[in-house]
């Protein structure tokens, strides 16, 4: 999932000509029934590559149609900054079990991207540790 959340604006330019907000994009993403799938461990979308589940999800979400997403002047992030945020929601997601649209409403995209600044230091399972108790709400 690192690899949807970093270069999912590269994958939109390439099949849709379209750059978009990788935040509104990926809290989409994150609530949506494919994400849902995914987590249940459908078969068709545990080993595809990000590209393929972005345009499988789009094409079918979104009949093509990246205009809520649209964004001119896209945000820049600190290198694997997003990718780092998607992994360690799959990870959080492994380890609670919790649903991804529950993970990303108790922890925000905006919240991870600032918490990427330490959290990206520290060892997974620690990192895990010291976001627990949010998870418990």
């Amino acid at each position: 999932m690192g690899y949807m959340f970093e270069y999912c604006d590269s994958h939109c330019r390439e099949l849709y000509n379209v750059s978009v907000d990788k935040i509104k994009l990926m809290n989409a993403f994150m609530r949506s029934k494919f994400r849902k799938e995914m987590e249940e461990g459908h078969p068709k979308f545990l080993s595809q590559a990000s590209a393929d589940s972005i345009k499988q999800w789009i094409d079918v979400d979104y009949k093509k149609d990246l205009s809520a997403f649209a964004e001119a002047n896209p945000r820049d992030f600190e290198h694997n900054q997003m990718f780092w945020v998607g992994w360690i929601y799959a990870y959080i997601h492994f380890m609670s079990k919790l649903p991804s649209a529950k993970i990303v409403e108790l922890l925000p995209i905006e919240y991870m991207l600032d918490q990427y600044y330490t959290g990206h230091e520290m060892n997974k399972t620690v990192y895990y540790e010291h976001i627990k108790e949010k998870l418990a709400s």
